[in-house]
């Protein structure tokens, strides 16, 4: 294979990863957001944003991703499963955590969570942090506000927008180059030092957990 075909093939392989990565991330926000304001809907009806069909979105944040891999010259390839499933817990809840919160000054801080699993348990909020939210992102100008169970086409589409904008903010203010460096040597790191349990258990019993 010529250099020229491997840049392209090693292109490729980061445009793929990067929009997988995001697309994850975001049906992970997604199962956020329903969990946090949509669980008494009547779903036939009432507005039910599907943020995992806003492309938009999903390519803000995968060309961040794709800059970012890029800007720490991280190997995808060499990104198992695992990593990548630790990666979408870590930038989802970073992400959901800002907008709940309302706030642009929280700092990124890793979750304490296992490094080798694919299925974990959401994160939480407390009532009034989620009744908070509520209020606020119902609100529109002159003091209008739009229940989140309103069955009415333009309100509905009002929320949309305005949840798809709030998103898009949010994403659009996060470092992704710095979040997703800690990201990856923490995740390394813990593998190093699973591996090196493992493998003194096995060398000193011959078993392994």
């Amino acid at each position: 294979m010529c250099l020229c075909n491997l840049l392209l093939e090693l292109c490729f392989r980061k445009h793929f990863y990067s929009n997988e990565l995001s697309e994850s991330i975001i049906n992970q926000l997604h199962d956020y957001i329903t969990s946090i304001m949509f669980e008494q809907l009547n779903l036939f009806e009432s507005w039910y944003p599907s943020i995992k069909c806003e492309q938009k979105i999903i390519n803000l944040l995968s060309k961040k991703i794709y800059d970012s891999i890029n800007n720490n010259n991280i190997k995808v390839l060499k990104i198992n499963g695992y990593c990548t499933e630790y990666i979408v817990q870590n930038i989802a809840y970073y992400i959901i955590k800002k907008i709940v919160l309302l706030s642009s000054e929280i700092k990124f801080e890793l979750l304490n969570i296992e490094i080798d699993k694919i299925l974990y348990k959401k994160q939480t909020f407390t009532d009034g942090e989620i009744e908070n939210f509520k209020n606020v992102f119902t609100k529109f100008k002159n003091d209008i506000v739009i229940p989140i169970n309103t069955t009415d086409i333009i309100n509905k589409e009002l929320l949309t927008l305005k949840l798809v904008g709030l998103i898009e903010k949010v994403i659009e203010s996060i470092n992704c180059d710095e979040i997703l460096q800690v990201i990856m040597n923490d995740y390394n790191l813990k593998k190093q030092q699973k591996d090196k349990t493992l493998n003194l258990r096995k060398h000193f019993y011959g078993i392994s957990p």
